[in-house]
């Protein structure tokens, strides 16, 4: 007897090859037959004529790790179709936690993470939590560099000790062997920004004896761009790990068109026989904390240290200084944009101010942006994101035709005004770049959010429609298939998309969000 038949749709299975004609057999959590059934035998038969049936959409890079914890987890994945997330990217992953510096982790991811508690110590502890949750969708977690690093020697802007690096070794071994599936950098962030390369190396050699992945925020997006992604394919030539370039871009008019030699940078790489591939959303503007526009020794300490420089005039001179004339070779992204492309999109503190800019606050309140900037950060203890606008859209669809990149969301998802990466990524691609622009034919584009992905991460019997393959099933339209969030309205559902499963449970229904939690925890193989 079968559970479920998705009768009369056309099938894309993920690989790349082309559509074909085919109903889609479900029991349990698996898909145990894929042909011309016709429902006999099936407690349930949906007629999903005219639609197209895909694996679940893999999404490699996301920040929900706190929201999958809510009682009421957060839907905007799944509503857009993605079955599977990665988190713990960009350095930050909610483990491990040194209860010495506990409050200091906090302060700084609490705006990324969104509202972890840290009931755990050990990365193990937080796979544990998680999976007592059953989050809605399947999860695998990277352990980030940045919480390591705390864990180890707090907010210290300075290379580490040999007893400090031994202890971010023993860190990323017990994340390791907890089923973790490899270790993430976001090394414009502090204190990952404090760091040497050969710190990260030493890492990701850790990393590579469990068969891990290493996958970065690179330390320059914008005018060291290159120097940047070369200094990630490094640490994996030296260590010996595979690498995922995060969310790919180009930042700062200055630096626009260099896209071509970012996927010629990687593609060089794998010539020589290194693994290295890359991510990307489909957005102009990037998210992010508000406190990145600070330049790097204004963090040292940790939040609370940066909360005493704000309130120094001597020092907040220093920073505007430095943010208009920077300093070494720090990314600055206040010099890649203007205040009116920088605004907020999560103040829990001051929800009023969500969606407006920085030069629009500037004018309200009759004074400089850099002065709104620093006074907002003060009132919030730093807890504030942006979106902010830095990209062109013809190196987004450059690095989009590589068939070396992949699909992410980098989404966050809070606040009131979220980056419409969160609920329409996806959407976004078939829509815009599939039907209207013809940026990549449909069939690449599902192998890109499917298949590709789940590979690369290792997600044994995912990312494919085959028989045995767990059922992480999306049901959509082609012709109608569509995002609907905008940066002035972000919190929307997609159009076009009126069944998603996770692993054989419907999670959207008929359009709608169903209460499910079929998700499961995704430990590396072996662990």
């Amino acid at each position: 007897m079968l559970d479920l038949v998705l009768r009369g749709g056309k099938i894309l299975d993920g690989t790349g090859s082309g559509m074909r004609d085919g109903d889609v057999c479900i029991r349990g959590e698996r898909i145990v037959a894929i042909g011309d059934r016709h429902g006999e035998g099936a407690v349930r038969v949906i007629d999903v004529d005219g639609m197209l049936i895909t694996p679940g959409f893999v999404d490699v890079h996301s920040h929900y790790d706190g929201l999958l914890l809510a009682d009421i987890p957060d839907s905007s994945a799944v509503m857009q179709g993605v079955t599977t997330l990665v988190v713990g990217n960009c350095g930050f992953s909610p483990a491990p936690v040194n209860a010495l510096f506990r409050d200091l982790l906090l302060a700084q991811m609490d705006a990324i993470l969104g509202g972890v508690e840290f009931t755990w110590t050990t990365f193990g502890g937080y796979l544990d939590t998680l999976e007592a949750k059953h989050p809605p969708v399947n999860t695998a977690a990277l352990v980030g560099h940045n919480a390591v690093r705390v864990a180890a020697m707090g907010f210290e802007m300075r290379q580490a000790r040999m007893d400090e690096l031994e202890t971010m070794r023993r860190y990323v071994a017990e994340a390791m062997e907890s089923g973790a599936a490899g270790l993430s950098t976001g090394l414009v962030y502090p204190p990952g920004t404090f760091a040497n390369t050969s710190e990260v190396v030493e890492l990701a050699r850790v990393v590579k004896k469990y068969g891990g992945i290493y996958t970065s925020h690179i330390r320059n997006e914008a005018n060291k761009l290159i120097d940047a992604v070369q200094e990630a394919i490094t640490i994996g030539e030296e260590s010996g790990v595979p690498v995922q370039i995060s969310h790919c871009k180009v930042s700062g008019s200055t630096n626009w068109g260099q896209s071509g030699r970012l996927i010629q940078t990687i593609h060089d790489a794998r010539a020589r026989g290194l693994d290295v591939t890359g991510d990307q959303y489909p957005y102009i503007a990037g998210s992010t904390m508000l406190s990145t526009l600070l330049p790097p020794w204004a963090h040292e300490g940790g939040v609370p240290e940066t909360m005493i420089r704000l309130r120094s005039a001597e020092m907040r001179s220093k920073m505007r200084h430095d943010m208009l004339n920077g300093v070494g070779d720090w990314w600055n992204p206040s010099r890649n944009t203007t205040w009116d492309k920088v605004m907020i999109a999560a103040s829990p503190f001051k929800p009023e101010i969500e969606g407006k800019t920085l030069e629009r606050l500037a004018q309200e309140a009759q004074t400089d942006p850099f002065t709104v900037l620093f006074d907002l950060l003060l009132e919030t203890q730093s807890r504030i994101l942006m979106v902010i606008f830095m990209m062109h859209e013809d190196d987004v669809k450059t690095i989009m035709r590589d068939p070396q990149i992949m699909v992410g969301t980098d989404a966050l998802g809070t606040g009131s005004r979220p980056h419409p990466r969160a609920y329409g990524t996806y959407p976004r691609i078939l829509s815009k770049y599939v039907r209207e622009e013809h940026v990549i034919e449909l069939p690449e584009a599902i192998r890109k959010m499917t298949s590709f992905p789940a590979q690369r991460f290792a997600m044994k019997d995912r990312g494919v429609l085959r028989e045995g393959a767990y059922a992480d099933v999306v049901v959509f339209d082609p012709k109608t298939v569509k995002d609907e969030a905008t940066f002035e309205d972000p919190i929307q559902q997609p159009k076009g998309i009126p069944y998603v499963l996770v692993n054989g449970t419907m999670a959207i229904e008929d359009g709608k969000v169903t209460a499910a939690r079929s998700g499961k925890v995704l430990r590396r193989a072996g662990a």
